[in-house]
């Protein structure tokens, strides 16, 4: 099942346009496919590759390096072709998930045993 092209990375980068210059580094002939080169690297354009495994998507709602509704929109997406996942977005916290470590590291180890055993 293919999945719908996202173009959210234009609303991504106007919320940080700092990752231009990143991205121009990284990717050949960036400036002249932008939308192509940044949609071919956004799993959400590829769900139906993933392989059967679960995702755990952990994401602090004052992230400033990721937008959290980044996590939002793969979560609904996931859902929509019904492979397993599971959003957790701690509440006014950054990046790193430094103020919830205890609680994330738990999650993740939870997660593990579920799915790992």
């Amino acid at each position: 099942m293919a999945t719908k092209p996202n173009t959210s990375h234009k609303k991504e980068l106007n919320w940080r346009p700092m990752m231009e210059k990143v991205y121009r580094g990284r990717f050949p002939d960036y400036d002249n496919n932008k939308s192509a080169a940044l949609a071919a690297r956004s799993v959400i354009n590829w769900l139906d590759e993933l392989p059967d495994a679960p995702v755990l998507l952990l994401h602090g709602s004052e992230d400033k390096r990721v937008n959290p509704e980044q996590s939002r929109t793969l979560a609904a997406a996931l859902n929509q072709v019904k492979h397993k996942n599971k959003l957790v977005i701690y509440e006014g916290d950054n990046h790193g998930l430094v103020k919830n470590r205890q609680a994330m590291e738990q999650e993740v180890i939870a997660w593990l045993d579920e799915y790992m055993k």
